[in-house]
C-alpha cells in the first residue's frame, strides 16, 4: 500500500532568514533612536531637583514672612527663626534641619544649586517676604 503525501504538508513552518534579519534591523533602529532619550535623563533629573528646591526655599521664605507678621516682629527683633530673612545665614534658619541641602551652597545671598544654576536672595522687609531671583 502506497501513501500519497501532499507537498504542502512536507513544508516546515517558520521564519525565513530575510524576515529575521529585517526584525533585527528594525530593533536596531528603534534602540538607536530611543537610547539617547533614556541615557540623558540624569540632566533632566538635576534640573527638576533644582526647580523643586527653588520652590521649597521660596515657600519657606513666604511662611517665615507670615509668621513674622503674625507675631508683630520687625527687622531688628529676634534671632534664629524670629529673624527676618535677609541673607544665607538667616535663610537657613527656616530650612528643615537648619542647614542647606547637600550639594547646595549659599554665599553672600547667592544660592548655588546642584546643576550650577544660581538665584539671589532679596531681603525680607516689613511689606514683603524674601524673594529668590529666577533660576
Amino acid at each position: 500500500m502506497k501513501t500519497i503525501v501532499n507537498k504542502k504538508q512536507r513544508r516546515q513552518a517558520g521564519f525565513t532568514m530575510i524576515e529575521l534579519i529585517m526584525v533585527i534591523v528594525i530593533l536596531g533602529i528603534l534602540s538607536a533612536v530611543a537610547a539617547p532619550k533614556f541615557l540623558d535623563i540624569s540632566g533632566d533629573a538635576r534640573a527638576a531637583a533644582t526647580d523643586s528646591m527653588h520652590g521649597a526655599f521660596q515657600s519657606a521664605f513666604n511662611m517665615a514672612f507670615a509668621a513674622h507678621r503674625a507675631a508683630g516682629l520687625t527687622a531688628d527683633s529676634g534671632t534664629g527663626d524670629t529673624q527676618y530673612v535677609t541673607d544665607c545665614d538667616s535663610a537657613k534658619n527656616y530650612l528643615d534641619g537648619g542647614a542647606w541641602p547637600n550639594n547646595v551652597s549659599c554665599d553672600t545671598g547667592v544660592i548655588t544649586y546642584p546643576d550650577a544654576r544660581t538665584s539671589t536672595i532679596t531681603a525680607e522687609d516689613a511689606d514683603s517676604a524674601a524673594q529668590l531671583s529666577s533660576i
